[in-house]
């Protein structure tokens, strides 16, 4: 691409990213920490259990080709959704 045209880089979840594979999410996690999974880590001002604060974020262009073409397909069908239906214009709403 040319010109400052630039896709910026979508990320999963771990949730996510274990929905679309069909696993829990705390084995994305070991996947992660066994570097089988590129992930970065995003420091959060969460409290409570847990890690601290530390959440994964994963590249949707680093997991597998089905695996990016099944995520995209859910995100249109939840933008679809999403999308307030039109009436036909000959709809009169004041009756």
């Amino acid at each position: 691409m040319e010109g400052g045209d630039t896709v910026e880089e979508m990320y999963l979840t771990v949730k996510e990213l274990a929905e679309l594979k069909g696993c829990t999410e705390r084995h994305i996690q070991n996947l992660i920490q066994n570097q089988k999974i590129i992930a970065e880590e995003v420091k959060t001002n969460r409290q409570g259990p847990g890690r601290g604060g530390i959440q994964y974020r994963i590249p949707l262009s680093s997991i597998d080709k089905k695996l990016q073409s099944k995520f995209k397909r859910r995100l249109k069908a939840i933008e679809k959704q999403a999308e307030p239906e039109q009436l036909p214009a000959e709809v009169d709403l004041e009756d």
